[in-house]
């Protein structure tokens, strides 16, 4: 029998996998108390972890941990130090937040471009006619764009951006001209002067 901790509940399609296992035995935790984690982490072969943090003193009160398994991206809150010395390993959920990340992003640029909050507050307080005194709304459309880092949230982005039809550059030193040509940017090779551009 295979012992794994939950550390913050996961979605209902994780907790399906783990009952269809006969051989998995599984406890899922809310809280992220250390001392409470600690005592738990003895018997466990694998944890799932959100945000919780998992230092040092933790991993190495472990007796039979084989995986931390990050449900997310990064891996800042886990001590990879006390992982790497117990022979653990860690896995993370690669795609999970490059969606999310990536309309956040095209959220924000809206919400800029449109002066989303100046206008909703001039209209919520009766003001109509002081529209014409605000500053006037910019369209995405043909406006450049510098996407710096071109991994699953900068592929991700690329794609939004595209349906606005903005120019998009992007600078990531380990990503070929042709990579980005191919989904439709156009490949900055100094930083610099991407920033200057944009």
């Amino acid at each position: 029998m295979k012992n794994i901790l939950i550390i913050q509940p996961i979605d209902k399609s994780g907790i399906e996998i783990l009952e269809s296992h006969p051989d998995y035995n599984f406890e899922i935790i809310d809280g992220t108390d250390l001392e409470e984690i600690k005592k738990k982490i003895i018997k466990c072969d694998g944890i799932s972890i959100r945000t919780a943090k998992l230092p040092a003193e933790v991993i190495r009160n472990a007796k039979k941990l084989k995986i931390i398994s990050r449900h997310g991206v990064g891996y800042d809150n886990i001590d990879l130090e006390a992982a790497k010395e117990k022979n653990i390993t860690i896995s993370i959920t690669t795609t999970a937040n490059a969606v999310a990340v990536a309309e956040h992003v095209m959220f924000m640029l809206l919400n800029i471009s449109k002066r989303k909050d100046m206008y909703d507050k001039t209209v919520k307080s009766g003001r109509f006619n002081d529209r014409n005194k605000l500053p006037k709304t910019i369209e995405l459309w043909n406006k450049n764009i510098l996407i710096m880092g071109f991994g699953r949230i900068g592929k991700s982005l690329i794609k939004r951006c595209i349906g606005f039809e903005m120019n998009i550059y992007v600078y990531d030193p380990f990503i070929s001209k042709e990579e980005i040509e191919s989904l439709g940017g156009k490949k900055i090779e100094d930083l610099k002067e991407g920033v200057k551009k944009n």
